[in-house]
């Protein structure tokens, strides 16, 4: 995301750069309203009105994913988001290995010390999901820390980037 003040235009030109560099362009819901705030047919409404935009706007292989605003979820939600999206990424604890429950896939939200966070990751040999709200002020500066200390973990083979379809059909347990 970017900033509420950036125009749809710049929104859609954010979203083209970043899928063409080869990220995955997925949502929270629709509106990013809490999904255990709704009743069920909102509920049902957030997911999958999230999901079909995706699909609309050419960003289909991020559709299968969705990450929890704020990371709530309820055992309505997780049975919901379960049915509908192949992860659901919720909780914030880095560096996990195998996840046991594909509707609650841990990330780490706008992380503040993001060098350490994937040093930990290498050095546990782990699995770090990254999520950010917005490309804005102080987030700009740490997502490039990001991409700098990633690059240079990649390059010296201690990390290795995934996406989620990766994660979904590799690490993700199933039934």
């Amino acid at each position: 995301m970017v900033d509420g003040d950036a125009s749809v235009g710049e929104r859609s030109l954010l979203l083209e750069t970043l899928a063409d560099a080869g990220w995955t362009i997925s949502s929270d819901t629709a509106n990013g309203r809490l999904l255990p705030d709704l009743d069920p047919d909102e509920r049902a409404a957030q997911l999958t009105d999230a999901r079909e935009w995706l699909e609309t706007e050419g960003y289909a292989d991020g559709a299968r994913f969705i990450s929890y605003p704020a990371g709530q979820s309820d055992a309505a939600s997780l049975d919901l988001v379960d049915e509908t999206y192949d992860l659901g990424f919720a909780a914030s604890q880095p560096a996990q290995g195998r996840v046991v429950d594909a509707a609650r896939y841990p990330r780490a939200v706008d992380p503040e010390a993001p060098e350490a966070l994937l040093e930990r990751t290498a050095d546990l040999d782990g699995i770090t999901t990254l999520c950010y709200h917005g490309l804005d002020g102080d987030a700009v500066d740490r997502f490039e820390e990001t991409e700098t200390c990633l690059d240079a973990l990649v390059t010296e083979g201690d990390l290795e980037v995934v996406e989620p379809e990766t994660l979904a059909s590799e690490y993700a347990e199933t039934e």
